[in-house]
């Protein structure tokens, strides 16, 4: 199962989420119990190379919408 970086939209709260596609539209926030909650999009890491390289990783991220 996926893990998603969170926001609740009342109070404020990141939170990570452990749950399938499905289950994340039926979620609360920890901390309110509010269901008015988004998903965060965050960089991701991209190594360079292969195998043995000596190269160091890059983040990267990307705007959506």
């Amino acid at each position: 199962m996926p893990m998603y970086d969170m926001r609740c939209k009342d109070c404020g709260e990141k939170f990570e989420l452990f749950c399938s596609w499905e289950k994340m539209k039926e979620s609360k926030c920890p901390k309110c119990g509010s269901s008015n909650i988004s998903q965060s999009y965050t960089g991701v890491a991209v190594l360079k190379g292969s195998g043995g390289s000596t190269s160091s990783p890059r983040a990267t991220s990307r705007k959506f919408g």
